[in-house]
């Protein structure tokens, strides 16, 4: 009889947590599945529900030719080469198995599946895939059910509400243990040779984000569309104390343009159109995009969405101002999502996103842009729609200068709702230290490894949730003893 309380120890009930529980139970493991939160699934059932995953037998059905390897070619070639080659060789060698096993315990998908999804740098090949009702849900109710099965046949104990507070540590660097706080502040210690960290990002902690995210400041979506309220970087933090570290805070990156909400500008929301294509279908874009000191920084027209997310970097607080006057109002498509512009007047100069004047020089003062700035900007781009030609970012649509007041400014934030670092791990998930020694006995999965393991410095569309999935299986299935 082992003298550990328990086999397995899963800090987290989420993407990863659920699956590495739900498969270590199914080879016999005792385990405790801890989560701070009052119910399981973590942001599973909050996310689109993105999955990717090459040489899968939908694919067969609908001839699409795609194998790991030409999976691993996109990954490399959409990150610039700045993914982790073991993981995502790990993550794409194992995912079709993965997408079997959701499949075969009736995983529901549009029946349109798989897709090149174009929301993201797509893919050249269509591998992507993703349920009805929001697709995270779907997604949320096969791993809910296969680890409530294994919670009730006694495989899984779980205790909720419950804070990891410590890990257990022997002299030799070996974790063995957690120590654990209930809500009713109650402290306890359990031992297992077997601990995984799976307890989120910190894509709802304002404080941490920025140090694990190269200074940049966090803006969150919000309660439909964010991060868990309990991504709070916790795991991140407790495998630092055991020895390990955190890398990729420089391969950050953010979701290009959102506005403070309306109703609540503690968070920002899907309020406009700045995109070339969205769900909604196309929309050529008449505005420009400009900084703080009223200089554009990207070609607003881009079909690539990751030129439009890393020039959105090169702005320290990721923050820019979409600037049209009243021709674009009256002749393009309306920039606004679910509003007419009549609807959204009440808005400007009124809510601080929101600014209108009769000049682009009060346009500029009321929204505290440089005004030298601004006006240069805004000549330059009118010669470029008169030659035909942007000289400086290559825009190709440019169909009429910015010239009929009165002007319009609406202020637009980078969105954050994932987590690009994490905890460095070796192709076993076991946690390293900086010098590449693994620490015994301490795992890691789920976005406590952080996105840029598996994306680099780029999203690589399904490379979130898969990976999770994948690795808590591995975990599960064959890479734990007891």
């Amino acid at each position: 009889m082992s003298s550990f309380d328990y086999d397995v120890i899963v800090c987290g009930v989420g993407t990863a947590g659920q699956t590495a529980a739900a498969f270590a139970a199914k080879r016999g493991a005792r385990v405790l599945a801890v989560d701070i939160a009052s119910g399981i699934g973590g942001n599973t059932g909050r996310s689109t529900g993105q999955m990717s995953a090459a040489g899968t037998r939908l694919q067969k059905e609908r001839d699409i030719h795609d194998t790991p390897d030409l999976h691993y070619d996109d990954i490399m070639r959409i990150s610039h080469g700045t993914a982790d080659a073991t993981m995502v060789r790990l993550a794409v060698d194992n995912a079709a198995d993965t997408m079997h096993w959701l499949i075969d315990n009736e995983l529901e998908l549009l029946p349109e599946m798989p897709v090149i999804f174009k929301g993201h740098e797509p893919y050249q090949i269509a591998r992507t895939y993703w349920g009805p009702d929001r697709g995270g849900k779907p997604l949320q109710k096969v791993l809910g059910t296969q680890f409530m099965k294994a919670v009730e046949s006694g495989g899984v104990t779980l205790m909720l509400e419950t804070e990891v507070e410590d890990l257990v540590q022997e002299a030799d660097g070996r974790v063995g243990g957690v120590v654990l706080k209930a809500k009713d502040g109650e402290q306890k210690t359990v031992s297992a040779p077997n601990v995984l960290l799976s307890m989120g990002g910190f894509a709802s902690n304002s404080d941490l984000f920025p140090k694990y995210s190269n200074g940049y400041p966090l803006f969150k979506g919000g309660p439909s569309f964010s991060s868990h309220p309990h991504a709070n970087g916790r795991g991140h933090e407790l495998g630092e104390q055991a020895g390990g570290y955190v890398r990729y805070q420089d391969y950050f990156l953010p979701t290009f343009g959102r506005v403070k909400d309306p109703a609540d500008p503690s968070y920002v929301s899907f309020v406009t159109r700045v995109t070339t294509v969205s769900l909604q279908g196309p929309r050529p874009l008449w505005e420009i995009f400009v900084n703080w000191e009223g200089k554009r920084f990207v070609s607003e027209d881009s079909d690539s969405p990751d030129e439009k997310e890393l020039g959105l970097k090169t702005i320290p607080d990721l923050t820019f101002w979409a600037i049209y006057d009243q021709r674009a109002r009256e002749e393009s498509i309306c920039i606004f999502t679910d509003m007419t512009h009549e609807e959204a007047d009440p808005l400007f100069n009124s809510h601080e996103s929101f600014k209108q004047a009769d000049t682009l020089e009060n346009l500029a003062a009321a929204m505290g842009v440089n005004e030298a700035g601004l006006a240069e900007t805004v000549g330059r781009y009118n010669g470029f729609v008169e030659q035909g030609k942007d000289d400086d970012f290559g825009r190709s649509h440019l169909p009429a200068p910015i010239s009929k007041g009165p002007y319009y400014g609406i202020k637009h934030h980078g969105l954050s709702i994932t987590s690009f670092a994490g905890l460095a791990v070796n192709e076993n998930l076991e946690l390293i230290r900086e010098d590449g020694s693994a620490i015994p006995g301490l795992y890691g999965a789920g976005e406590c490894l952080g996105l840029g393991a598996t994306s680099g410095k780029a999203f690589c569309g399904g490379m979130a949730l898969m990976p999770a999935m994948t690795f808590g299986r591995l975990l599960g299935d064959k890479i734990w003893q007891w």
